[in-house]
């Protein structure tokens, strides 16, 4: 989809809570999670005590705002950031709870707190357009008044209504929302990413593959475009029946494969078809976390954590793996399975 991140989808008001995959689907508008590796150190050193608890923390405001109760979410992800000050996600578990309490100001100066220690943190990027454009919609704001809003909001506000239009699947919506957001922001990746995949799913696949790799050019990391941008080659690829070579498919086209299968929940032919992308790129970190995420679907939680932590040690600041990670640890503690640190 476009732009949020599964990293393999939300209610009227607010999108719904979700950490799964690397996907190509809508600017996801996340949580964070975070898994702190142990520490080898002595017993009752303070420094693995306050990252272990730190940890914990964290997990449990994840635990919280899945439930809903985010003045719960807010008590524990305070606690976290008061461990580990540097806590990134910490800060950007507080500002999306707190601006789901209505509290915009704190939330808004969490998340950016959060986005000045990881610059590159989508899921905080995503977050901080959603809670600005809620909050103008509850001041009764309109970016379509002139000089009602400075340029960057308005443009920020575009980008939510591109990606509500979306999720709606009104993608001529979408497309116009998206067109006037680029116009007000031309640096905005999350703009170009929204109006390449809406024209994608109109059909418009050059305008789609054009704008989606201007949404990469502007920040290279964009997983959420990167995804997309692979889907879209892969069906443009199949609308021209043009197969790779010896009738094998890509990295790129087997890790979209997997994406549209886990999307439709045929978990073992997710499997396959990122087992393939990965049997071509053994260092594609996407295909190791979509591997990961439909093991775990099918409860082969060891294999699902092995294979995920497989795309953290390939891309350390992968927000989606991280996220899966901290969902697979926690499901297989409910299942009755013992998560082990590593």
């Amino acid at each position: 989809m476009p732009d949020e991140n599964s990293q393999a989808a939300a209610s009227s008001a607010r999108p719904h809570f979700r950490l799964q995959l690397s996907g190509w689907w809508l600017v996801p508008v996340f949580l964070a999670g975070w898994v702190a590796r142990s520490l080898v150190a002595p017993p009752g050193s303070a420094v693995v005590e306050t990252k272990e608890s730190a940890s914990s923390f964290l997990e449990q405001s994840l635990g919280h705002a899945k439930a809903g109760r985010f003045t719960e979410c807010v008590t524990a992800a305070q606690r976290a950031v008061a461990l580990d000050s540097s806590l990134a996600e910490g800060y950007a578990n507080i500002g999306w709870c707190a601006a789901n309490l209505g509290q915009w100001d704190e939330g808004i100066k969490n998340t950016r707190e959060a986005l000045r220690l990881k610059p590159d943190m989508e899921v905080a990027r995503n977050n901080l357009n959603w809670i600005l454009a809620e909050m103008m919609k509850q001041k009764g704001q309109s970016p379509t008044t002139p000089a009602a809003t400075p340029i960057s909001s308005a443009a920020t506000t575009m980008v939510a209504q591109s990606l509500e239009a979306a999720k709606a699947e009104r993608f001529g919506d979408c497309v116009k929302a998206a067109e006037r957001a680029t116009k007000l922001d031309p640096k905005s990746p999350e703009a170009f990413s929204n109006l390449g995949w809406c024209s994608a799913k109109l059909g418009n696949w050059k305008d789609g593959i054009e704008n989606t790799r201007e949404a990469l050019r502007l920040r290279p990391n964009m997983e959420t475009a990167r995804n997309n941008l692979n889907w879209m080659l892969a069906e443009v690829s199949k609308a021209t029946n043009r197969a790779p070579a010896n009738d094998a498919p890509s990295a790129d086209s087997a890790l979209a494969l997997s994406l549209q299968h886990a999307n439709e929940r045929r978990f073992p032919e997710c499997v396959s078809a990122a087992r393939q992308a990965i049997a071509q790129r053994p260092d594609m970190a996407e295909a190791h976390n979509n591997l990961g995420y439909c093991y775990a679907a099918m409860g082969k939680w060891d294999e699902g954590i092995a294979s995920v932590r497989e795309a953290l040690r390939l891309k350390p600041d992968f927000a989606l793996a991280r996220n899966n990670l901290v969902w697979m640890l926690q499901e297989k503690i409910k299942a009755g399975g013992r998560a082990g640190q590593k």
